[in-house]
């Protein structure tokens, strides 16, 4: 059986009539796409445990090597952080199907005539196109937006309710148990490794809550600001064309308010990545037997795997920013050396903590104006 395929029901509530085509979309994606490794059933049910068992795990170790702490003063550990799903490959693009729909705020926004809406962003065809293709290639994800994967979509998700501040932790199993088989490394080891990343992310929203917020706030600025709603279609179709192997949607399409824009959503997404990786450079054998064997071979994956990084950068429009997302890591490390783990969680204080674009590059000025 396909690894993931039974072993959690996960979907199970009807779609409101706005994201009836999101989710017809990601539904079409989980069809399309390959199941993935062929396995027995004793095998799937032991790998959604490891999985299930290494998110929960995950949570106190990213609490402990980040020195982070929630902000709603709530303890970290394996309850409390996320809600965990082990899913296969059409779950989780339903899922991300979801999430989009509530960052965009489907459900709360009222179309203006004339002006461009989100629920133009995509066609079913361009969504099923981007979910299909990354349903291949996804490990985990972090999703602070989408409702509870077990609960219907009646309203928007966020903020998430105090009583359960949690968002979605999604580890797909599939995908997992592919890369660990490719990289020929201990299973348990690398899907801890991978849930520590995720925790990771978990942790960043917790620690800061307007997070989710601001993200909305600026992709509404970024789809607001373009002249017409054909326009947005424009660039919301071009995205099937970049799978085809065509150029980037940046750059000719976008304007220089909306460059502007795109910058602020790279830089925050830059320092959220760059940060879970200087994290997962804090772990130590202690905490995984064979972390060294992992890093060698991880990075050794993603050295070859540029051509499809590239490929899903130029998809997020995001490959002529390449070099200022990696350089998150590169901003995170500058910083900790030169104020340490706790100067680093200056970032999550507020929105006006997050480095601009500028100070990305230059980490010395970024400390000069918030650590101080």
């Amino acid at each position: 059986m396909p690894v993931g395929s039974g072993a959690q029901k996960v979907m199970s509530d009807v779609p409101t009539d706005k994201s009836a085509e999101w989710e017809d979309a990601a539904r079409l994606a989980g069809r399309i796409v390959q199941p993935g490794p062929d396995v027995s059933k004793a095998k799937a049910i032991e790998t959604v445990e490891v999985l299930r068992s290494s998110a929960q795990k995950a949570a106190p170790l990213a609490a402990k090597l980040s020195k982070m702490q929630a902000a709603d003063g709530r303890t970290i550990n394996a309850h409390t952080l996320s809600r965990v799903y082990v899913v296969d490959r059409p779950s989780w693009a339903l899922g991300a199907a979801r999430s989009i729909h509530q960052m965009l705020r489907l459900d709360t926004q009222e179309p203006i005539p004339g002006e461009p809406d989100a629920s133009d962003i995509a066609s079913g065809v361009e969504l099923t196109a981007v979910l299909t293709f990354l349903s291949r290639k996804t490990l985990g994800q972090f999703d602070p937006f989408g409702p509870s994967m077990g609960a219907a979509v009646t309203g928007p998700a966020w903020p998430l309710s105090t009583a359960d501040p949690r968002g979605n932790l999604l580890l797909v199993a599939p995908n997992i148990l592919a890369t660990q088989r490719a990289m020929v490394v201990d299973f348990e080891d690398f899907a801890l490794w991978v849930a520590l990343h995720e925790q990771t992310h978990a942790l960043q929203f917790a620690a800061a809550p307007w997070l989710p917020q601001y993200l909305q706030g600026l992709t509404n600025d970024l789809i607001t600001a373009f002249p017409t709603e054909g326009r947005l279609r424009d660039w919301s179709r071009s995205a099937a064309s970049v799978l085809r192997g065509g150029n980037s949607i940046v750059d000719s399409i976008l304007t220089a308010e909306q460059s502007e824009i795109f910058a602020k959503i790279t830089t925050a997404m830059s320092i959220l990545e760059g940060h879970a990786d200087v994290i997962m450079d804090l772990v130590s054998s202690r905490d995984i037997a064979n972390v060294a064997v992992l890093r060698r071979k991880f990075n050794s994956r993603r050295t070859s795997s540029t051509k499809r990084g590239d490929l899903i950068m130029r998809l997020s429009g995001m490959n002529a920013k390449m070099d200022q997302y990696r350089n998150g890591a590169k901003f995170v490390r500058a910083v900790r050396r030169r104020v340490g783990i706790q100067g680093v969680n200056a970032l999550w204080q507020s929105p006006e903590h997050l480095p601009t674009p500028a100070e990305l590059d230059s980490p010395a000025d970024w400390v000069a104006r918030v650590v101080k």
